[in-house]
């Protein structure tokens, strides 16, 4: 089988997120295709990087190339090259396709922001990702999805979608070669001293109660040998949050960190006292199955996606806006070792679920499919 994961420039420009979610899932469908070796067929999967869009060029234009190469160019390469199969990881997805040798198209759609929480994006970006993500969902012969409640959204805020057409695959949250984490390390020590917050820092990830939460826990114990400490890019919301620090006065006991080498995460997430996860929305929430992985408790919002993707491996502090069940819980990791040693416990056996090859096999059953239903069945799945 030939396939081709179409990212939209994701892994080129934008390392978090779908990026890394397009480069496990290359990793995952690579180390398959060594082992299937004898198999029916061999899997012959590719990443397009796009080197020609550096990031020199300003990103609406970059965005108007990239979009002018996936409709003119792209559908011609992919039929001289015999692709059986192009998955397309940021749904984007051309406007027309060659009759003559027509690859099938699969899209992920990671999420429904703009119809369940709209308010936590610019209203032209709601706009353009609900006529995006629609396009995606007619065109494309399948949909994956990161978790079944997205599929039970998309089948429920778009209605006409066939229900066979939309496939539940699970993300994996480490490299494939990634070392694993020391289960030895002592997190009773002086060291961890700050709660932990990963993801983009906007106003969908909630930030602003979690800073409001730290200020009470601070108030609350007398204490101000605590950190917060928020890593990840700027968002949508992110003025909202510094008004926040300034407001509860928290000076130097915020600290803002961009964008951290997968080199270096472990050791952030093992020195911290818990991962905080206050989202309002998720698709899936990668850093929760992270930081468990690493051994560090998570506190995170009651929403569906969280219950789903941590099962009883999280501390759930109630609805996302409730500060104070926020505070609560995280004066609860702070005195009780026992509960951090539990959900350290059942984090890493429960993280341990989201494998690489379980990742893998996943999506090639939903290629399979595809193709089964083309008549064009190319490969055998690892027993």
């Amino acid at each position: 089988m030939r396939l081709i994961l179409e990212d939209g420039l994701t892994t080129q420009l934008n390392p978090a997120g779908i990026g890394q979610y397009t480069l496990r899932l290359y990793q995952a469908l690579q180390s398959h295709a060594v082992e299937s070796i004898g198999a029916e067929e061999a899997l012959d999967v590719r990443l397009y990087r796009h080197p020609y869009l550096g990031r020199k060029y300003h990103r609406v234009l970059r965005r108007l190339l990239y979009l002018t190469w996936l409709n003119l160019v792209a559908p011609t390469q992919h039929a001289a090259a015999g692709i059986d199969v192009v998955h397309f990881t940021n749904f984007y997805i051309p406007f027309w396709r060659k009759s003559w040798r027509r690859a099938g198209y699969v899209a992920t759609i990671h999420d429904l922001v703009p119809w369940t929480v709209p308010q936590t994006l610019p209203e032209k970006a709601v706009r353009f990702h609900k006529w995006t993500v629609k396009w995606a969902i007619q065109c494309a012969d399948q949909i994956i999805t990161p978790t079944e409640t997205v599929k039970k959204e998309i089948l429920e805020w778009l209605p006409g979608v066939r229900r066979e057409k939309v496939v539940a695959c699970c993300y994996t949250y480490r490299h494939h070669n990634q070392i694993e984490p020391d289960g030895s390390a002592n997190r009773d020590s002086k060291q961890n001293r700050y709660f932990l917050f990963v993801g983009t820092l906007e106003r969908r990830k909630n930030v602003v109660t979690l800073v409001r939460a730290f200020s009470m826990l601070l108030k609350g114990s007398g204490r101000r040998d605590l950190l917060l400490w928020l890593i990840g890019k700027q968002g949508f919301g992110f003025d909202e949050i510094k008004a926040a620090i300034r407001e509860e006065a928290l000076g130097d006991c915020v600290r803002i960190g961009g964008y951290v080498e997968q080199s270096q995460i472990g050791l952030v997430y093992n020195s911290a006292l818990a991962l905080i996860m206050p989202s309002l929305y998720e698709g899936f929430g990668i850093p929760v199955l992270e930081g468990m992985w690493h051994g560090t408790p998570v506190i995170a919002s009651d929403i569906p996606v969280f219950r789903e993707i941590a099962g009883d491996a999280a501390l759930f502090y109630g609805l996302p806006l409730d500060r104070n069940g926020l505070a609560s819980s995280m004066e609860r990791v702070l005195l009780d070792a026992d509960l951090c040693t539990e959900l350290t416990t059942r984090g890493r056996a429960h993280a341990a679920r989201f494998s690489s090859n379980r990742v893998a096999t996943e999506h090639l059953a939903a290629y399979e499919h595809l193709l089964k239903d083309a008549g064009q069945r190319r490969f055998a799945l690892p027993v």
